[in-house]
């Protein structure tokens, strides 16, 4: 866990990476909480939390959360027009 030294946008972004680098490596538990947590905190500035976090509840089958997480990534301030479109 990445220590509260860091803005919350900084360190959400970062949480974010990580928790691709865990989806990217079959760890779809570890990059779910950890993308969730980003996402809860900052969806709204850092969409890419939102985006892995919905992939994750996804393949785990979790269709609620996957929604309500991609829909943060699509309305997040900092969406990129492909964000809003997926």
């Amino acid at each position: 866990r990445l220590q509260n030294t860091a803005p919350s946008r900084e360190r959400d972004q970062l949480q974010a990476q990580v928790a691709r680098g865990y989806l990217q490596a079959g760890k779809v538990v570890q990059a779910f909480e950890v993308a969730r947590e980003a996402a809860f905190r900052s969806g709204h500035l850092v969409p890419q939390a939102g985006w892995i976090g919905g992939l994750a509840a996804w393949r785990m089958g979790r269709y609620e959360d996957a929604a309500q997480l991609f829909e943060s990534s699509a309305t997040a301030l900092k969406a990129s027009p492909w964000q809003v479109s997926a």
